[in-house]
């Protein structure tokens, strides 16, 4: 059984190459049997499917996926109230969580050795310098949160209440509590799948401007502490666009995703660099 991991295509940053096509080729080269996509594929739950739909159709192995934060934005917001755009953005999660048959969440990936599962992830501010004792109300705040980062307009609608994106981790904990712990996990090596980051430990230190105010905004810390006390082997995450591999205490982490064009080893191959950044893990 041989699983690829890749993270954050945007698909709607793609001009000259369809990732769709370059992905069905090395997925034939590589023989995969699933790849998983770790979150970012496409700006709303309609495009991100639909690209899934393609895909699918287009490659021999079987397609599995995760939400990214991009993946429930709403796409067209003008004219919409902020309970409007919160309320469409969450059926986004949903249809892509709890009813797609490409969910990762829904239909894991068993094999003799591992037991792979995920969803999203999202960020609860444990990534603040100081935390806990921080002002979760004032870091949600922040000029980072209110004036760069798309999540506040296309997700959250406008509402600045930490107490959403807290509640929403915790839904997630529980969730992938349930599903590592149950009897189809037992007895295999567990990996678990995010978008977002489950640790501060892979974030990058980049001396930006305003930088700080986008490091509470990339994870939680909630996810390590889950994959420490469940024994999960190997964890796979996106989000930063800054690839890495690294192993803390008895956990392996890989973030798998695409990094920004001046940033690639392979700026006029796409397709070298989907390979060299993909996980291959042997199942």
């Amino acid at each position: 059984m041989r699983i690829g991991f890749l993270s954050d295509l945007h698909r709607d940053r793609w001009y000259l190459a369809d990732p769709a096509d370059l992905l069905a080729e090395i997925a034939h080269e590589k023989r995969l049997d699933y790849l998983v996509l770790s979150g970012d594929t496409a700006p709303g739950a309609d495009a991100a499917l639909d690209f899934c739909r393609r895909l699918d159709a287009a490659m021999p192995a079987k397609l599995r996926i995760v939400a990214g934060n991009h993946d429930i934005y709403v796409p067209d917001i003008k004219g919409r109230t902020p309970a409007q755009i919160r309320a469409e953005s969450a059926a986004f999660y949903t249809r892509i969580t709890y009813e797609s048959d490409y969910s990762l969440l829904l239909h894991p990936i068993v094999t003799p050795r591992w037991f792979i599962t995920g969803l999203g992830g999202w960020y609860d501010y444990s990534f603040a310098p100081g935390y806990p004792q921080v002002d979760l109300d004032r870091i949600s705040r922040a000029r980072a949160a209110r004036w760069f980062w798309s999540d506040n307009r296309r997700v959250r609608g406008g509402c600045f209440d930490y107490r959403i994106d807290v509640a929403r981790v915790e839904e997630d904990i529980r969730t992938l509590r349930a599903v590592l712990t149950s009897s189809a996990a037992a007895g295999r090596r567990k990996c678990a799948v995010t978008h977002m980051l489950p640790t501060r430990a892979l974030a990058h230190s980049i001396p930006l401007p305003g930088y700080g105010g986008i490091l509470p905004l990339l994870g939680s810390e909630r996810y390590r502490d889950l994959y420490e006390e469940l024994g999960v082997s190997l964890c796979i995450c996106g989000h930063t666009h800054f690839p890495l591999r690294r192993r803390i205490g008895e956990v392996c982490y890989a973030n798998v995703s695409l990094p920004p064009l001046p940033l690639r080893r392979h700026p006029f191959s796409p397709k070298r660099e989907m390979m060299r950044i993909m996980l291959i893990l042997e199942g």
